[in-house]
Order: C-alpha cells, then structure tokens, then sequence
C-alpha cells in the first residue's frame, strides 16, 4: 500500500528519524539493530500508511514531551487523526473479506502503535483500553493463522507486545471497572508458547515465568473480594494464595538462553525487581480491602526493602547518571508504581520519586504515574495504600490510566 502523507514534510521527516532512534529505544528493552521496533515495525511503516502515520504520531507523541510547539502538537496529533480514520476504515473493510496472516500482522502493529500513543503521551482517560481490547481481536486472530510456532520473529514480537500490554494493564484492583477490563486469554498464561523464537524477550527479559502469573494474581485478587462481600472464608482462595506465593518465591530466570544478552545481569535485576513487585501485588489482591492489616503492611514493607537493596547491590540504575540506564529499564513502570503505592516511609517516597523524576525515558507518563503516586501518598484516607488505594485515587482525581 503506497504510504501518503498529508502533513508538514520536515516535521514528518524528522519524527521518523527520532522514531528510528531515541523513540524505538526508549519503549523497548532492546537497543541498537535488534530493536524490534526498527527491525519489525518500520518496514511494516513503510508499506502501510495506516502504521506509517501511527509510527510519526507516536514519534511526536514522544517528542512533545521535550520540545513542544504548535507545529509538532498539530502534525503529531494529525498522523494520530489519520490513523484513527484509517483504522476505522479497514475494521469496515473487514467485515466483507478475511483478511489474510500479513494484513492481520499490520493491523496488530497499528492498534498497538495506537496504544502506546495513549501511554506515551500520559493519556489519562482510558483511552489505551479501547485500542487494547482492539488489539486484542488481532492477535487472536493472528495466532490462529500461524500455522508453525512462530517462524515469523516479526509476528512474535507483536504478540508478545500486545501480552505485554496487557498484563501490565493491571495496576489496580479493577473492582468492578469494566472501563479497564481486558480478558485474560490462555495465552497469557502461558507465555512460552510464544518464546520458541529467538526474538523472544524485548519486553520480557528474562522474566516471561513472573508475568504469566500476573493473570492468576488478579484472578485471585477477584475471588477474594467476593469471598470479602459475602464474608465467608474460602480454604480454595486460600491455598491459591499460598500456592501463588510459592510459585513467586521460587521463580528463576532461565538465563541460558540469555547468555549472550548484551547485559544479562540488568536482564536479572529487572527481573528479580518484577519478582518483587508481582509478590506485593498478590499480597495487597490477597487482602482487598484490609489494607491496615499488619501482616500485609509487613510483607509489603519487606519487599521494598529487597528492592532498594537490590538496586544499591546492582547499582545498575545510577541516580547520578540515569544516562547509564539500562534499555530494559523501560518496562519497569508498572513494578515501580505497584511498590510505589506501598511506600509508607518518606524515605522510601523520596527515593521512588527521585528515581522516577530523573528517569531518561522522556514520556508524559512518566510524570503522569508520579503524580497518581503523590496523591495517594498525602490523601488522609486509610484506605489510600497499595493497589487498592490506587484504584481509589485514580477515582477520585478522574484518571484512567496504564502504566504501560
């Protein structure tokens, strides 16, 4: 398809060459020539206007962030505009023919293109939800069409992008918010079904065991307030629950396959760091509402000190010198806000909060998570604390928000 573009040319010109760059570096945890960002999606760009104006919005999407004027505001959000058309006019194109494994690869990487625009630009009104469960449609059906476990390392990095997406989606409770319900389906939970191939891992690491646990936490996290409403114990909720926090405990990275990682060490602690961040979100989905609750304040506060134990051990992420950090340092938002949410002492705030702002992922999400976190850190509620609380700020303040 001859990719037209209708917007100032310079601009476009330039959006792309920072997409090729700091943009495909700075939402991957893979840098240099095997980022998938620029081994998969620009040739995909560039025969596809539908992706190509998704790739410019959300190079300038990126882009505003430290150099925001009127004429890159109006040419990103234009490619934005244009994707959007373009999108809804293939989703009605489709209805009348089937679509064969390559149309189905370019409309997955448009829709999570889409997606990444919203967390990017620091959306805050769900909008990233609505290209998600799109999304979603695609890489069903795209894994339907693959015949053979993946061959296509292009096609296995979109969907191991659309299952990251996904699972970091969940940064609350989600009690009862149909607005950020995405479904969990097997796949997810089973995300060595895509890891056959070599270009498996950009936005996993080494640490693909802890997020297909990330369903069966939230699962448990819904039984468990149901068995809170109607007040009655559950030994099966129960034993999930200890089962779970076997299962986190005992996680190892399968480093062997990793050996010849640029920086297999940063892979590990990125991974230990989601290890840490998924077992406090069991705790707090465990105990629901009961966020006073001793035992939980105890568990959670243990674990953010193996974190920041951690980074002073590794001493990967350098305060100082946040230049140095490593490229799979972008995918730790999500870890960072669910510990974030369960900082009680101003030390341990100042700390996050330094980490956060001096981050060198220049993103309006970024900011945007820091501010969720800051309103929750002051609220008066006792009920403000972890997930939970979360899910009570974002409420509260109007924010809908992935921290993707």
């Amino acid at each position: 398809m001859e990719v037209v573009i209708s917007v100032d040319s310079n601009i476009t010109r330039a959006n792309l060459v920072r997409t090729g760059g700091q943009t495909a570096e700075q939402i991957c945890g893979v840098m240099g020539s095997g980022n998938p960002f620029i081994t998969c999606i620009l040739p995909l760009a560039h025969a596809d206007s539908l992706v190509m104006h998704s790739v410019l919005a959300l190079s300038g999407a990126h882009l505003i962030h430290r150099a925001n004027n009127d004429n890159l505001r109006y040419a990103t959000w234009t490619h934005y505009a244009l994707a959007i058309r373009g999108l809804k006019e293939s989703l009605t194109k489709i209805r009348k023919v089937i679509l064969d494994e390559a149309e189905v690869a370019q409309m997955l990487a448009a829709t999570l293109l889409l997606c990444h625009i919203e967390a990017v630009s620091g959306n805050v009104h769900g909008a990233i939800f609505h290209h998600l469960r799109a999304s979603r449609h695609f890489a069903l059906a795209l894994l339907k069409k693959s015949k053979a476990q993946f061959v296509d390392g292009h096609r296995a990095f979109l969907i191991e992008l659309y299952a990251y997406l996904a699972l970091v989606s969940n940064v609350t409770l989600n009690l009862g918010s149909i607005d950020r319900s995405i479904p969990f389906d097997g796949f997810l939970s089973s995300l060595e079904s895509i890891g056959e191939n070599k270009s498996f891992g950009p936005m996993f690491g080494c640490a693909h065991g802890i997020f297909q646990l990330i369903p069966r936490v939230c699962q448990l996290g819904y039984q468990r307030r149901l068995d809170q409403q109607k007040s009655t114990p559950s030994t099966t909720t129960d034993l999930e629950y200890v089962l779970l926090e076997e299962d986190i405990e005992n996680w190892e990275p399968e480093m062997e396959r990793y050996g010849t990682a640029e920086s297999p060490n940063h892979l590990l602690a990125a991974g230990q760091i989601y290890q840490y961040a998924l077992l406090t979100f069991l705790h707090a989905s465990y105990y629901g509402s009961d966020v006073t609750n001793a035992t939980l304040l105890k568990k959670a506060d243990i674990l953010i000190e193996r974190l920041f134990q951690l980074i002073k051990e590794r001493r990967w992420q350098q305060i100082d010198q946040p230049k140095r950090m490593p490229a799979i340092a972008t995918t730790l938002l999500w870890p960072y806000i669910i510990m974030g949410s369960c900082m009680r002492e101003p030390e341990h705030q100042i700390h996050i909060r330094t980490m956060l702002l001096r981050s060198p992922f220049e993103m309006t999400i970024v900011s945007r998570a820091l501010q969720i976190l800051e309103w929750l850190w002051v609220d008066s509620s006792e009920y403000a604390y972890g997930p939970y609380g979360l899910e009570i700020i974002m409420k509260k303040y109007g924010v809908n928000m992935c921290m993707a």
